[in-house]
């Protein structure tokens, strides 16, 4: 089952969230109140994804977000915000989101979302998985110059 992250300060929204992705019986949802607690989260469990809201206290969604892809770059994240701005878009998907959505999300959009977001990422695993590896002296390469 895929492993998703929640954080919002909203607990309506994010009860919301997560029941519309655990309805799917793919994903196993765990739910953060802000930046801080998600944080404190992925440092002790994996996620696949970290659904984020921008407006949190105590951290943002977008420092959250740099934080986690300096923990895990693997982890998949979806930003996202009731007061979308084409700047804070795109210094997201520079940090490393995947997307940034506009608040309300319809639950049909979120899923086709979140699917695709764990299908780019299971492409991205299995690519690197399979790049060849060459040892030498003891230190790994991946790759060649020639």
């Amino acid at each position: 089952m895929i492993r998703i992250l929640v954080a919002d300060d909203d607990q309506g929204l994010r009860l919301s969230v997560k029941s519309t992705l655990e309805s799917t019986k793919r994903y196993q949802v765990t739910e953060a109140f802000d930046g801080i607690n998600a944080l404190e989260k992925i440092k002790s469990e994996s996620f696949e994804v970290a659904v984020l809201d921008v407006d949190m206290p105590r951290m943002s969604g977008l420092e959250t977000l740099k934080q986690i892809k300096e923990q895990n770059p693997g982890t998949v994240v979806i930003v996202m915000t009731a007061f979308a701005s084409i700047d804070a878009a795109v210094q997201a998907v520079k940090d490393g989101a995947y997307n940034y959505l506009s608040k309300p999300v319809s639950g049909d959009d979120l899923i086709s979302l979140v699917d695709k977001a764990v299908a780019a990422n299971a492409m991205i695993t299995n690519i690197a998985a399979s790049a060849p590896v060459m040892m030498e002296n003891g230190r790994k390469f991946i790759g060649n110059n020639q």
